[in-house]
């Protein structure tokens, strides 16, 4: 009845902390009646406040590729925020969605210089036989960026803002920038998926948290908006939230990756001890 399971968000990347939840994408065949969408539904639900019980958040999210490739899905909670964000939700997928168990998406056999005739090239394939449903899902095409899920998109980041105020910055500037580019917008995930196909792997690079980071400095910096830039480091500093003032003796693959940026940054001791001394800032600070 299910044809994969993904893992998706910030899980695995350095944007994840402590109390980053669990997003999982469950994906079910097309021939599921309603009476069996209803127990997944239900057995979703109860492995969610199983895990609450371990102080753990997960967010199952229960997905049919032939809807959503039509715009139809439904999810099974509001944490996608709905229809509001159909493209730029399958945008943070695809750079960001790791496979638990299942099918790959079809989207990653397609070179990005093909995107524009993606529905050809995938047909093309299953016609042929290089793929099929019992080793594919296919979820559709970022060709373009509908500029009606802008402003929708933005309301629900601003409402996110309340609980992640950090990680709202960072994705609201990434807005901005693909509203500035519209209608010929670069999406990350294409980046994502370049880098790959040219085969630069350095895990650090193709990190989701540090390439998303990486466009909104490029962007900021051919603007000139230094003070932004400023603030989208503190942003992503305390996203990441290590506290790199504290001596370790472990190895942390995400502590040093931060400690490689800060540098670069050119933050020195004091600007790091003060930033991780927030909790006892003054109201002015």
């Amino acid at each position: 009845n299910l044809s994969a399971l993904y893992l998706m968000g910030s899980s695995g990347s350095i944007g994840q902390s402590t109390t980053s939840d669990l997003d999982i994408w469950v994906c079910y065949n097309a021939d599921l009646n309603d009476h069996q969408i209803q127990l997944l539904e239900a057995k979703a639900l109860a492995i969610s406040n199983w895990a609450n019980d371990f102080n753990l958040e997960v967010h199952f999210f229960l997905m049919n590729a032939h809807r959503f490739n039509g715009g139809e899905q439904q999810s099974l909670t509001g944490e996608n925020c709905g229809s509001t964000q159909h493209v730029l939700l399958l945008d943070e997928f695809y750079r960001t969605a790791q496979l638990l168990a299942g099918n790959i998406p079809a989207w990653w056999l397609v070179p990005v210089a093909h995107e524009q005739e993606y529905q050809d090239v995938v047909s093309s394939m299953y016609d042929e036989g290089y793929i099929s449903d019992n080793n594919c899902t296919d979820f559709g095409a970022i060709a373009k960026l509908p500029a009606g899920e802008f402003i929708g998109a933005g309301m629900w980041q601003i409402y996110k803002a309340i609980d992640s105020p950090y990680k709202s910055v960072l994705k609201l500037i990434l807005l901005e920038i693909y509203a500035r580019q519209y209608p010929n917008i670069s999406s990350l995930a294409h980046w994502y998926k370049s880098d790959i196909y040219r085969m630069q792997l350095s895990l650090d690079d193709l990190d989701p948290y540090v390439m998303l980071y990486r466009r909104i400095e490029e962007y900021l910096t051919e603007r000139e908006e230094l003070e932004r830039l400023d603030l989208l480091r503190r942003c992503f500093y305390f996203k990441v939230g290590l506290n790199l003032s504290k001596a370790t003796k472990s190895f942390n693959w995400r502590r040093d990756l931060m400690d490689f940026l800060v540098n670069s940054w050119g933050w020195n001791k004091a600007t790091i001890a003060h930033l991780d001394n927030y909790r006892s800032w003054t109201i002015e600070q």
